[in-house]
């Protein structure tokens, strides 16, 4: 995983809130104690800004989606192209940092969203 390709899509204050997609390197997912993909983290040297927060992290490396197709990811494009793998949150000890989609946590938004609520639990309005 690390080295792989990753990318950010959003909003960065740093380039006049122009939609941009910065790519750079994957530096490391946290995994549990069998070595699965299933921690709650995901490191990459990509640059980001205020702006992009909640944007996706997502990856095109073929390698690394068939590893985490199984796991963690959702296919963006249906022919396992490009596939989410996270949503920016910030920085943390020299590599900015996402929290994973694992499929504990797609469930629970999408149980969220059929439910007729966000994620914080607020009623939607249809």
């Amino acid at each position: 995983m690390k080295g792989a390709e990753g990318y950010v899509v959003g909003y960065p204050g740093a380039w006049d809130r122009t939609m941009t997609e910065m790519s750079g390197a994957f530096t490391r997912v946290s995994v549990n104690r069998k070595g699965q993909y299933t921690g709650r983290a995901v490191y990459y040297d990509i640059d980001q800004t205020g702006g992009n927060s909640g944007g996706p992290v997502f990856t095109k490396d073929p390698n690394f989606i068939q590893a985490l197709k199984q796991e963690t990811t959702m296919d963006l494009d249906g022919d396992d192209n490009m596939c989410l793998m996270g949503i920016v949150t910030g920085a943390s000890y020299g590599d900015n940092v996402g929290t994973l989609i694992t499929p504990e946590l797609l469930q629970w938004t999408f149980a969220k969203l059929k439910q007729g609520a966000d994620v914080a639990g607020n009623e939607v309005e249809s």
